[in-house]
């Protein structure tokens, strides 16, 4: 028995199929988590009326921002893991569960003062956690201009709240009100400059799908397509690229993908 319940949390709000990347991570947590529940949320068994941000978010189809809302509710009044579709479980994630729970640092190069909201681990009816709902349980999607608050995501709330008990915003060990927060290593995301960068350390990996990108372009489509194409070989990649053109170089071919995007 764990102080952690044994339930992953996923949320899935759009009317799309999953794509490649989505089946290829559920399916690395039913191999490295065989014995937790999978509760797979929807507009069917989700209450998409339970406050203005929900609705509003939904409505205006930014379904990223339905699941801010969402992850934190569901851990507050269930417990469990949240794991974001995108993410992929490398090992098993028992070694973290027997806590009060635990997250990790957003992704490397953004500033480690932010909190990732992708995996998350917690006991039922944290406190903390309810903080964050009664948070978004205050504001607007919409805001009075009719423009989307896009920039009220879900690591902006959980640096907030948790900086009001005490958070020290650097990649370190620390606990917070009974929350482990883990350095950036252990829940890492399929960042370019982090390709080269040993997993050794890792539970998970997040391959950042882009649900909320909306490309105007055929060339912002077509650095879209690259993104994904590339979240969704990471592993691979970083084996080929360090086996035959190496580190150095590399970086090199990482930079000039980056100013393309520019």
């Amino acid at each position: 028995m764990t102080l952690i319940p044994k339930i992953i949390h996923h949320t899935w709000f759009g009317k799309d199929p999953y794509p490649k990347i989505v089946r290829k991570c559920i399916a690395s947590w039913k191999k490295h988590l065989p014995d937790y529940e999978i509760i797979t949320w929807t507009p069917d068994n989700f209450d998409m009326d339970i406050c203005p941000w929900v609705r509003e978010s939904y409505a205006a189809k930014k379904y990223a921002f339905t699941a801010d809302y969402a992850r934190f509710y569901l851990l507050s009044k269930y417990g469990g893991l949240y794991l974001d579709a995108d993410v992929e479980v490398l090992k098993s994630l028992d070694p973290l569960m027997n806590q009060h729970g635990f997250v990790g640092r957003l992704s490397y190069p953004l500033p480690y003062e932010s909190l990732g909201g992708a995996v998350i681990g917690v006991e039922k009816g944290h406190h903390i956690f309810q903080e964050l709902v009664d948070e978004y349980n205050a504001v607007h999607f919409v805001s009075d201009t009719g423009a989307p608050n896009i920039f009220m995501t879900e690591s902006y709330m959980m640096r907030n709240v948790f900086s009001r008990h005490g958070l020290v915003l650097s990649n370190c060990l620390q606990v917070v009100d009974g929350i482990t927060v883990y350095p950036y290593e252990y829940f890492p995301w399929t960042t370019a400059e982090g390709i080269f960068h040993p997993l050794t350390s890792a539970y998970t990996l997040h391959h950042p799908y882009g649900s909320w990108i909306s490309p105007a372009t055929s060339f912002e489509r077509l650095l879209l397509w690259g993104n994904r194409f590339a979240n969704s070989h990471y592993l691979f990649l970083s084996k080929l690229l360090s086996n035959t053109v190496g580190e150095k170089n590399g970086m090199r071919l990482v930079s000039l993908y980056q100013k393309l995007q520019k």
